[in-house]
């Protein structure tokens, strides 16, 4: 439901599904599991779409961290966390940060997940973002905004 309202740009409404979801996954599935790692997205997605940047690459931060600590540095949490505060920072802009985190884990998931996994994907999606922006060693072979896709 929550993508739902979202789509239909009900932003609140679905940022308090999202919640909802979130908390029953990570009480259910526990906090790092994959599909607890997708709500804890959709719902700081929301919160990043209505204005709280700030607090939306903190919770990524967070929930990063805490999956490194809790699960391990080299985890399937740790690495779709990666993807996931890469993804916030690619929508903030702040593309010399993607480079420091997000290569070990684009490597690690494609030899793990394989090359056409979503994960996988999306990872190479961001780090041919972060190539290609302003001040990265690709900036300006794909044209001014980078890479399609």
């Amino acid at each position: 439901m929550g993508i739902v309202l979202f789509a239909l740009q009900d932003k609140p409404e679905a940022k308090s599904h999202f919640k909802r979801s979130l908390d029953i996954r990570a009480r259910l599935l526990g906090p790092f599991h994959a599909d607890t790692i997708g709500s804890r997205h959709n719902y700081i997605s929301a919160i990043s779409d209505l204005g709280g940047r700030a607090k939306a690459l903190e919770l990524h931060e967070q929930a990063f961290m805490l999956a490194k600590a809790s699960d391990g540095q080299d985890s399937l949490a740790a690495h779709l966390c990666a993807v996931e505060l890469a993804g916030e920072l690619a929508v903030q802009g702040k593309l010399d940060r993607i480079m420091e985190i997000l290569p070990q884990s684009a490597d690690w998931l494609g030899r793990t997940l394989g090359p056409s996994h979503p994960a996988t994907v999306k990872a190479g999606k961001i780090l041919a973002k972060a190539l290609s922006g302003p001040g990265g060693p690709l900036a300006g072979l794909f044209g001014p905004q980078g890479p399609r896709g």
